[in-house]
């Protein structure tokens, strides 16, 4: 201790600034690695969860334009001989946005398993999991909800009476 004392001017003004320099180099590794945490989570937002959220916002835009086409099917099917709208029409609605639907679920899945395969996931791998179980449950449900549908659609183009209480039960379950 009594030789840090004795020594000279510059040899202290050099300890300090060796050990500054030490401190400084330290701060700019952990700032690195905090740097390299924050490229890995934009990495992720911007090739997962960005294009995610606009495929199920879409998703989420199609369930209801599909519905409120559902719903002039059911106007349709009360009181045909009042309103202007053709059951064959909806029909073929309904056809393209199940195909649109289908296609941006499958977009949604692919994204995820991309995502999963190729490690851009990196954080939350159990949610995005979580998420695309879900996605493939919903998917399955939507499958039998568009099959019923359109068998109703059938058959009240053929003249029969639909069951609306069952289609009711399965658009809950979406």
């Amino acid at each position: 201790m009594l030789r840090w004392v004795n020594s000279s001017i510059s040899r202290k003004i050099g300890g300090l600034s060796i050990i500054l320099l030490s401190f400084l180099i330290i701060m700019i590794i952990y700032s690195m690695i905090g740097l390299q945490q924050i490229r890995s989570e934009m990495i992720v937002l911007a090739e997962v969860d960005t294009p995610l959220t606009e495929v199920v916002s879409e998703i989420e835009l199609l369930q209801l334009r599909q519905h409120i086409l559902i719903e002039l099917f059911r106007q349709t099917n009360h009181k045909p001989s009042n309103n202007n709208i053709n059951p064959a029409d909806i029909h073929q609605q309904l056809a393209s946005y199940n195909q649109h639907l289908s296609e941006q679920m499958y977009k949604a899945s692919a994204i995820i398993e991309t995502g999963l395969e190729q490690g851009r996931i990196r954080f939350k791998q159990e949610q995005h999991q979580l998420l695309l179980t879900s996605m493939n449950k919903l998917h399955q449900v939507r499958l039998a909800f568009e099959k019923s549908f359109m068998a109703s659609i059938q058959a009240m183009l053929t003249g029969e009476s639909i069951n609306w209480d069952h289609l009711e039960q399965q658009d809950q379950q979406l």
